[in-house]
């Protein structure tokens, strides 16, 4: 079998993961008229897309006997895409990996593992490659631990744990779960511990020695895997794309432990990396069920286990004891009755209690069903005493205070149950303020045999939305309810021709409260001739008839006096700020000419004919004029003209490009200032660095010093940066030094629109560079 050893990797991004899905499915039809001939005749987005759907299909369905055709695919994508980073390159490339893997040997395996090695370190298709792999490497792993005797059960040291607060008053049962899936975990992260080095490595900056610890374990050359991935942290914020390095750190590390049949150090690892809630292999449930077989090969109690795990904070484990659970997962649920939850916890516990209740009777009207419900696949019989505890736990939480959100959930479960017991708590549903709730109570009241006298429905709350006294017709709106200044929910909806929507009453049933609706338009709006609002309504104690809201717009001209001549700017376009900072709006970004996918073209004269009244602030960028900022601009009920004085100025731009390519190190610092050593701005405005346009824009007349850091210096303000967590020293390892640089900018009346500095390549640390001086308008040195 050929390769081309061009680029590739192997790509399952969890963002598209869900969107895919659905649409495969409704390509099936399609997809299934086309051969695989058929798609290599296909060229660019086209192949990719159809490439992909054909391997995702194959790993839903049994498609061994298509192993040549991946190859044919992938022997294509090899020779088709160079550095083509586009989203369905990557999918196409990462399934058809994962299928061949699926149904493939280990000589596959083999020459997938070689094939990594061809692809450039710069390439983003390394992650996913490796995720792949992996995959099939625990696959087989398991296989040999599974075949192999089962080892003596560990005990493990008791190590002073002390019982939350929370669990002072729980059953024994519930504080032992605790306490044995503590010890475990603790002694996992006591050990694991040991193994930090005294230096930390910031990942951002060396993704590549990250993948490349990895791939040598993979290729079984790597003899301190789990050392070398304890160094490695991320340098942000959480949520910021930390997933992409704790997955498959937790997951590296785990297979370590595996690979050394260390089992008490494997079974906290793996506990540690199911509460990440990330997948090892194809899916989450695909997942449980060998992570259940592993726990119990190593002679643990799995629900006993994930039990604990629960009540440690993780309840993202609800969902696998309501699917896979026993007897004893029940008795444990109605045991975790009393105990305080959170919203999110308590939600999900109730859903996995309402899988364990066996259904009294047929509700044939009631089809609702949420992504959210649990559907248990362990059939063993519940003992009705443990039934009648667990119907006890949910038609307990129907009293005077539930809330709405609480109640739908409640009714949601009692009403396909159909349960005798429920009848009572059913007719409390009746009397509710809930519409929906006493819906679902109805028919499940009816199917028990009970004449039930349907009560009345309000019906929703209508609005209408004016402006200027005119109905604001076929608007998108977004929305939200505050309650007493707490905000209820949000969400949107759209005006019809008569500017009317309307939403469900249940949201506006407690009269007592103060309700507050806000209303908005919404951000980044790109029409000049739209209408941008941003208001809080106090709404009235009766919602019997519509209700007008009322909004009052006015017109902002902007005047600008260009400092050239009109035939200087034909074909030019101009970027325009708008910024709203009134009540309920601080800094919202009402308009957004700026980016390169949207800008206006150059005009002395323009006009937002509504805006809410309000404080703004503005900036507007013209090609061969200085940034123009200015705060605090308040408009009134009445039409305003601003006169903008625009004055010469230019934008720099440059591309720098370090050694061995942008992945060798992906954030070179650099920073601009003027002469007296300030940054630069306007009326205390800074002009910033547009990492879009790859320049800074609007920048006055001046002298201005530009410089790019080195790699000495770009460690030094990294390390005093970063330099935290057990006061652990940064390290760059393989990072190739470069020399930094300085350039002296002298902006004036004779420059271009664009001062380009092109592409600064940085040079290696020691090398001579001999100082030049370009004399041209822009006065770069």
């Amino acid at each position: 079998m050929s390769y081309c050893k061009k680029t590739t990797s192997f790509l399952i991004p969890l963002l598209a993961f869900s969107f895919l899905i659905a649409f495969v499915f409704s390509a099936n039809a399609q997809l299934q008229q086309k051969s695989i001939d058929e798609i290599l005749s296909l060229q660019g987005q086209e192949f990719y897309r159809q490439a992909n759907q054909f391997a995702f299909q194959c790993l839903w369905q049994e498609c061994s006997d298509h192993l040549l055709e991946f190859w044919r695919l992938l022997d294509h994508i090899e020779q088709q895409t160079d550095k083509d980073e586009s989203i369905e390159s990557l999918l196409a490339t990462g399934y058809l990996a994962s299928a061949i893997l699926k149904y493939g040997s280990n000589e596959d395996y083999q020459e997938l593992l070689t094939l990594y090695d061809t692809v450039p370190s710069e390439s983003r298709r390394q992650s996913p490659f490796l995720d792949a792999l992996s995959a099939f490497w625990i696959k087989q792993e398991l296989a040999k631990v599974f075949s192999e005797e089962k080892p003596q059960k560990v005990e493990f040291v008791k190590s002073g744990l002390v019982l939350p607060t929370q669990l002072a008053n729980a059953s024994e049962e519930l504080k032992l779960a605790w306490m044995m899936y503590k010890e475990i975990v603790t002694t996992y992260e006591t050990k694991l511990g040991t193994y930090k080095d005294k230096k930390w490595i910031y990942t951002q900056n060396s993704w590549p020695v990250f993948y490349e610890v990895i791939a040598d374990f993979l290729h079984d050359k790597e003899d301190n895997t789990i050392g070398k991935m304890t160094q490695f942290e991320w340098g942000g914020w959480c949520g910021t794309g930390s997933d992409t390095l704790l997955s498959p750190k937790a997951r590296t590390i785990w297979m370590a432990f595996l690979k050394e049949r260390n089992y008490p150090l494997v079974l906290g690892a793996l506990l540690s990396y199911m509460n990440q809630g990330s997948r090892m292999m194809l899916n989450a449930n695909q997942d449980f069920l060998w992570q259940k077989q592993f726990i119990e090969w190593c002679g643990f109690d799995w629900e006993t286990l994930l039990v604990g795990a629960v009540l440690d904070g993780h309840a993202e484990f609800l969902r696998f004891l309501g699917t896979y659970g026993s007897q004893k997962t029940a008795q444990y649920l109605s045991l975790m009755g009393s105990q305080a939850m959170d919203g999110w916890t308590q939600e999900t516990y109730l859903r996995s209690v309402a899988a364990f209740i066996t259904p009294g009777c047929v509700v044939g009207n009631y089809g609702t069903g949420s992504s959210a419900d649990i559907t248990r696949q362990n059939k063993d019989e519940i003992p009705q005493e443990t039934q009648k505890k667990l119907l006890d736990i949910l038609t307990a939480q129907i009293n005077t205070d539930v809330d709405r959100h609480m109640m739908d959930t409640v009714s949601h479960l009692l009403t396909p149950l159909c349960r005798s017991e429920t009848k009572d708590a059913l007719k409390k549903i009746l009397q509710s303020p809930y519409s929906e709730p006493r819906k679902r109570a109805v028919i499940a009241l009816q199917a028990l045999g009970e004449k039930v006298e349907i009560p009345p429905d309000p019906g929703p709350v209508y609005f209408r939305l004016l402006i200027n006294d005119a109905p604001l017709a076929n608007k998108n709106v977004e929305w939200t309810l505050k309650q007493n200044d707490q905000m209820s929910t949000s969400s949107s909806v759209h005006t019809n021709e008569n500017g009317q929507f309307s939403f469900q009453r249940d949201y506006l049933v407690d009269s007592t409260k103060d309700w507050k609706l806000m209303l908005s338009s919404g951000r980044n709006m790109k029409n000049i001739d739209d209408v941008f609002f941003n208001l809080e309504a106090n709404l009235p104690k009766s919602f019997d008839k519509p209700i007008d809201i009322r909004l009052e717009t006015s017109a902002l001209t902007l005047s600008l006096h260009l400092n050239h001549p009109d035939d200087y700017y034909k074909g030019k376009q101009m970027g325009i700020r708008l910024h709203y900072n009134g009540p309920g709006g601080g800094g919202l970004v009402y308009f957004q000419a700026v980016g390169e996918e949207f800008k206006l073209p150059v005009t002395s004269k323009i006009t937002f004919p509504h805006l809410t009244p309000g404080e703004y602030y503005i900036t507007i960028f013209v090609p061969g004029s200085a940034m123009w900022a200015q705060q605090n601009i308040k408009l009134g009920k009445e039409p305003q003209e601003l006169k903008i004085d625009l004055q010469p100025g230019a934008d720099l731009k440059f591309d720098i490009v370090a050694l061995g390519g942008s992945r060798q190190d992906q954030n070179v610092p650099f920073n601009l200032l003027t002469k007296e050593g300030r940054s630069p701005g306007v009326n205390s405005w800074p002009v910033n660095y547009d990492y879009m346009t790859k320049s800074y824009r609007g920048l006055p007349l001046g002298e201005y010093e530009f410089t790019i850091l080195s790699s000495e210096e770009k460690k030094k303000q990294e390390q005093g940066r970063n330099n935290r967590r057990e006061s652990r020293e940064e390290t760059f390892p393989n990072m190739q030094e470069y020399q930094g640089e300085k350039r002296i900018v002298v902006i004036d009346d004779k420059s271009p629109d664009v001062i380009d500095l092109g592409t600064i390549e940085l040079k290696p640390a020691g090398e001579v560079i001999r100082s030049t001086t370009s004399k041209t308008s822009s006065k770069v040195r």
